[in-house]
């Protein structure tokens, strides 16, 4: 027998499993707060941004947001994260990729292997749980090992059984 699974219900119980999550750390005086870093006004990620912002709102997450024109350089772009990194109030980061042309996505991306004689770039801190938008939609092929981006891995039914798939088909 198959069971329709709707979206709406599970995009509630989230809501309120956040809200309540979000309640609390601010009742111990914790104000969670996520940093959006934007490079440039893609359609895409303005749409995505108007998104998170109304997400956020619903469960009482503050945002910074970080809005940098198209045009910006490596330098300003990476002060930009090191301004996220250094602030103990900012809990998370979400990090619009790709980047536009000229700017070095490795010099932003997940943590990598610092080899001697080689120059580490900062980057946005792992324990910033940086969402790399443009690497889950790769599958996660551009991440180092162990590191595991802000986006959710796979899909989370929290107030229901997960479906008994049965059969061939």
């Amino acid at each position: 027998m198959a069971e329709l699974l709707k979206g709406a219900p599970v995009a509630r119980a989230l809501t309120e499993e956040l809200a309540a999550r979000c309640a609390a750390l601010r009742e111990r005086g914790v104000v969670p707060t996520l940093a959006i870093v934007r490079v440039g006004e893609r359609e895409d990620d303005l749409s995505y941004e108007r998104g998170a912002l109304k997400r956020c709102e619903k469960v009482g997450i503050e945002v910074r947001r970080v809005l940098l024109p198209a045009d910006v350089s490596q330098d300003e772009l990476m002060a930009a994260i090191e301004g996220i990194n250094a602030d103990p109030a900012v809990h998370g980061c979400l990090m619009f990729r790709p980047l536009p042309a000229g700017l070095d996505e490795d010099a932003v991306k997940s943590p990598r292997l610092h080899r001697p004689g080689q120059q580490r770039a900062d980057r946005v801190e792992p324990r910033r749980g940086e969402s790399n938008l443009f690497n889950q939609a790769a599958g996660g092929s551009l991440d180092a090992p162990g590191w595991t981006g802000a986006s959710p891995q796979c899909p989370r039914f929290p107030s229901a059984p997960p479906p008994q798939i049965t059969g061939s088909r």
